[in-house]
């Protein structure tokens, strides 16, 4: 039982890392907003990931000065959709 909880554990972090990367890479225009939801959804329901997680993940690399993805606010507009399907999900039961 507790290998099971670390694997999950682990599948979680890895799935933190995915989503990151795959959240620079929307930003950067590699792949799509309707492939970024798809994923965020899979990371919700098969790995554990929460909504809030996302959000904070994302706004992690809104603050990122490290990545060259523009500006705050020109980051913050970009992952606006993200943020407005984040909080839709929030709201739904």
């Amino acid at each position: 039982m507790g290998l099971r909880m670390s694997n999950i554990g682990l599948s979680k972090e890895w799935a933190l890392r995915w989503l990151r990367g795959s959240i620079a890479s929307y930003m950067r225009g590699k792949i799509s907003l309707p492939m970024l939801i798809g994923r965020v959804k899979r990371c919700i329901e098969s790995y554990g990931v929460s909504p809030s997680e996302v959000e904070s993940l994302a706004q992690s690399i809104i603050l990122d000065p490290g990545l060259m993805l523009g500006g705050q606010e020109e980051r913050q507009k970009v992952l606006e959709p993200l943020f407005n399907y984040l909080r839709e999900l929030k709201k739904s039961p």
